[in-house]
């Protein structure tokens, strides 16, 4: 709950620093972006540190390497997205007492 609470305490502080009204679907899409790339470079890692384990079985490293890969992918953008929304309500929130005291 901590990290969750310091994205929410981000979003926050980038809803009241930055003047306007935040563009919360820039900001899902840039997190998606994000997220995607990450789980890219976290399951090609994944894969390859784990391809030793399957040298045995000639197909098991190319399987290996594609599942990691893509549950690398998937977990990547799952994990950036949960902590976006919490970023996105900050904003949000920031945005709403940005307009209370201006």
């Amino acid at each position: 709950m901590l990290l969750e609470s310091i994205a929410f305490i981000l979003g926050l502080l980038f809803g009241l620093l930055n003047p306007g009204k935040e563009n919360r679907l820039k900001l899902l899409k840039r997190a998606i972006l994000i997220g995607v790339v990450l789980g890219i470079v976290v399951g090609v890692l994944s894969a390859l540190l784990l391809v030793p384990l399957g040298a045995l079985n000639p197909a098991l490293p190319v399987v290996g390497f594609i599942v990691g890969t893509v549950g690398g992918v998937v977990l990547g953008v799952l994990t950036v997205l949960y902590f976006a929304i919490f970023f996105i309500i900050g904003t949000f929130v920031g945005d709403l007492i940005e307009s209370i005291f201006r």
